[in-house]
C-alpha cells in the first residue's frame, strides 16, 4: 500500500502514461500555470498603483527641477523653459519636468555646441565613475588611498622619473590633459 506522500509524488512527477484511470499530469500543469498567473497578476495590478510615481511630470524619471536646482548650487546657469522647448513639442509637460537624459543633451548642446557635457551633467557622470571606483574593492583610489594626482610644474618630469609609469618616453598622461585644455599644471587634491 502506497502512502499518501509516495501518491502525491507520483502524481506530480510520475512517468506513468495517461489512461482513463490515471490522467497523468494534467491537473499538476492546470495549478502550477493559474498559481503563475496569479503571481503575474499581482505584480502588474501593483504596478497600476505604482506607474503614476514613476513616470509623469510629478514622478521620479523627470528630472528637470532637481537638475536646475543642482545648477544653481554649483553657480552655473540652470538651463530655461526656451533652452527645454524642443522636448515639450513632444509632450508638453517635459517642457518644465524634463527627463534626465534629455536635460543632459540639452545642457551639453548649450554650454559646448555638444562636443562634451555641460557642468550638471559632466558632474553627475564624475561623481557616478567616483563612486564606483570607491565602491570596488580592488580599484586604485582602494588599493592606493594615499595616491595623490599631481601634474607638477609647468609639465616637466621629476629629476628620476619612474621608468615604470613613463618608460622611455618624455611625456605622460598629464601633458595630454594639458594639451586637451582640462587642467592646468599644479597639484589637485
Amino acid at each position: 500500500m502506497e502512502s499518501w506522500l509516495e501518491k502525491t509524488i507520483k502524481w506530480l512527477l510520475g512517468p506513468e502514461i495517461p489512461s482513463e484511470k490515471s490522467p497523468g499530469h494534467l491537473w499538476p500543469r492546470w495549478i502550477f500555470l493559474r498559481a503563475l498567473g496569479l503571481i503575474y497578476f499581482s505584480a502588474f495590478y501593483s504596478l497600476i498603483f505604482q506607474i503614476r510615481g514613476l513616470l509623469g511630470p510629478d514622478g521620479i524619471l523627470p528630472a528637470g527641477d532637481y537638475l536646475q536646482a543642482i545648477a544653481a548650487a554649483m553657480g552655473a546657469d540652470p538651463l530655461t523653459p526656451a533652452d527645454l522647448g524642443d522636448i515639450s513639442a513632444v509632450y508638453v509637460p517635459f517642457g518644465t519636468s524634463t527627463p534626465l537624459w534629455y536635460y543632459i543633451l540639452a545642457e551639453a548642446r548649450i554650454a559646448a555646441g555638444g562636443l562634451n557635457l555641460g557642468p550638471v551633467g559632466g558632474r553627475l557622470v564624475t561623481e557616478t565613475l567616483i563612486g564606483l571606483l570607491r565602491a570596488d574593492p580592488a580599484s586604485y583610489l582602494n588599493i592606493y588611498p594615499g595616491f595623490r594626482p599631481f601634474l607638477g610644474t609647468d609639465l616637466a618630469l621629476g629629476p628620476d622619473p619612474d621608468t615604470a609609469i613613463t618608460g622611455n618616453r618624455s611625456y605622460t598622461r598629464a601633458h595630454f590633459l594639458y594639451y586637451a585644455g582640462v587642467v592646468a599644471p599644479g597639484t589637485y587634491r
